[in-house]
């Protein structure tokens, strides 16, 4: 039998490596612009503390290295993008990590319809963010997912709804992570 495979297989094998399954805990790839990137460490760290696995390239990346191919790896092995949207708007960067994640998304969605736990989205608007007038034309296809709001920092009910975004599921479920639901610190 010949080791090569059909275009067709190889992009269903592609993306069901995607797919997260029971064992692989979920993984939320963080996005920011750098100008807002205290606040987005704060949450990182609360979302760490509450056993969610997270990227955040800060502490992942290697320096003196191109950054490209370590984003696009940690998009590919992450089971949620999460695009934080403080005071400065949409970063370059992160435009260009938005249009990874959302063609991920679609790729997975045409391979691998009903998927136990697809690839999520999450928009995140933290405090100061001010929505543009228009929004498609500043955020692209990424202003089209739901978004979390913080009203401050230490938003509990924004908190809870950010784990679950991640996740699937609520604070009470069983999942993969060890979300507990506890009250987020304050962070400033």
């Amino acid at each position: 039998m010949s080791d090569v495979f059909r275009p067709d297989e190889q992009r269903r094998m592609a993306v069901s490596a995607m797919v997260p399954t029971e064992k692989t805990p979920s993984c939320a790839f963080l996005s920011f612009n750098r100008r807002d990137f205290a606040a987005v460490k704060a949450l990182a760290r609360w979302l760490e503390k509450e056993g969610l696995e997270i990227y955040l390239d800060e502490s992942k990346l290697d320096r003196g290295r191109l950054v490209q191919p370590g984003l696009i790896k940690a998009l590919r092995s992450c089971h949620c993008y999460v695009a934080f949207l403080g005071r400065h708007g949409l970063g370059p960067w992160q435009a260009l990590e938005a249009q990874v994640a959302i063609k991920r998304l679609v790729d997975g969605r045409q391979m691998l319809r009903g998927a136990v736990e697809p690839f999520r989205i999450v928009k995140v608007l933290l405090p100061g963010y001010r929505r543009p007038k228009d929004e498609l034309a500043s955020l692209g296809f990424l202003a089209l997912y739901p978004d979390v709001q913080f009203r401050s920092i230490d938003d509990e009910c924004a908190f809870r709804h950010l784990a679950h975004a991640i996740t699937g599921h609520d604070a009470g479920q069983s999942s993969s992570s060890q979300y507990s639901g506890g009250r987020p610190p304050s962070f400033f």
